[in-house]
């Protein structure tokens, strides 16, 4: 049942992404970015484990560099991965539906793992579950985003311009993930932090949502019409 739960806000996210979609992705590909969110989250949860008695004992460090751009880094190779080059990939709001799909896909797994891990009550299964939905639902707009110029960049023989774009998709997700974890870690300590955490939520998300909207009035347009 907490599991059932704790999956309502990834599902509804997924629903949401894919009708806002006018032409949608096929169905293997949407398939392929959920198991490739699947695995990135079993391949971080793994390599966590693997590494945690030899990551420094330092919040800043453990939860911005080791955690964020672990996290943000898998996700976003295997979005480059699967989607960069990909045929279907020839309107500018597929790249947000690409990374948020996959984003979803990660969150999915990491809300199991995290239950399964700890013995919480149904309360803060629910605000875990709105809460780190809302954040990776963010962080793939921002991913997404940046691919997005980087692709039609790429395809106008920009390619300086392809490259940062290419950079900016791993480097904000990863610094705004790390910041979210290190919130958390510091609300652990510090009761009143905890005030914090759900202000820097609604900011991430307000700041995806400008991004989602640009990129939704633009679904239409395919790349060589997009920036002129």
């Amino acid at each position: 049942m907490k599991i059932i739960i704790s999956l309502i806000p990834v599902l509804l996210l997924t629903y949401y992404i894919y009708k806002k979609d006018k032409h949608k992705e096929s169905l293997y590909m949407i398939i392929f970015l959920i198991l490739g969110g699947i695995f990135s989250a079993i391949f971080s949860y793994a390599l966590s484990e693997f590494t945690k008695s030899i990551v420094v004992d330092n919040l800043v460090f453990k939860n911005i560099v080791f955690i964020g751009f672990k996290e943000e880094f898998i996700k976003f190779i295997v979005l480059i991965l699967i989607c960069f080059n990909a045929l279907e990939f020839d309107e500018i709001y597929d790249s947000i539906v690409y990374s948020t799909f996959l984003s979803l896909g990660f969150i999915f797994i990491e809300n199991i793992i995290y239950i399964n891990s700890l013995n919480i009550n149904l309360i803060d299964i629910i605000l875990r579950s709105i809460m780190s939905c809302g954040v990776h639902f963010a962080l793939g707009v921002t991913m997404g985003y940046f691919i997005g110029y980087a692709k039609d960049s790429q395809i106008k023989g920009k390619y300086l311009t392809s490259v940062t774009n290419i950079f900016l998709a791993f480097l904000l997700p990863s610094i705004l993930h790390g910041i979210y974890d290190l919130l958390i870690s510091l609300s652990i300590k510090n009761l009143n932090i905890s005030f914090f955490v759900p202000f820097y939520v609604m900011i991430l998300f307000i700041i995806a949502y400008f991004m989602f909207n640009k990129y939704l009035s633009l679904r239409n347009n395919s790349f060589v019409s997009f920036i002129n």
